[in-house]
């Protein structure tokens, strides 16, 4: 599972949740994720929307574009909660839209 996530303390702690249950890859950008995909199998992408260089939207843009990539479930992971955050995260390819703060527990079953 790669999670792309800006915040250090954040991802940490995203991390911790799903690393019982997954080998966990991080990036702190967009950018960054590509470089993770390039090299590493993922097969699900949790990530933030909001991100300096590039933002979730685009990431999950890239990703769903990309045949080598495009059958990775996304996971938009957000303080955004409005219906037009969600329909817009929908609409760049997102599988799921979990808003900030989140259950823990939410998460982990999000990708089954």
């Amino acid at each position: 599972m790669l999670i792309v996530e800006d915040n250090e303390e954040l991802r940490g702690v995203i991390s911790d949740i799903i690393s019982s249950s997954y080998t966990v890859l991080t990036a702190g950008t967009g950018r960054q994720a590509l470089d993770v995909l390039a090299v590493e199998t993922v097969d699900v992408i949790v990530s933030d929307l909001m991100m300096p260089e590039m933002d979730g939207y685009e990431l999950c843009e890239f990703v769903k574009s990309d045949m080598r990539y495009s059958h990775i479930p996304i996971i938009q992971l957000t303080a955004k909660a409005s219906v037009e955050d969600r329909i817009k995260g929908l609409e760049y390819g997102a599988d799921a839209y979990i808003e900030k703060p989140f259950s823990p527990k939410h998460l982990l079953v999000q990708h089954h």
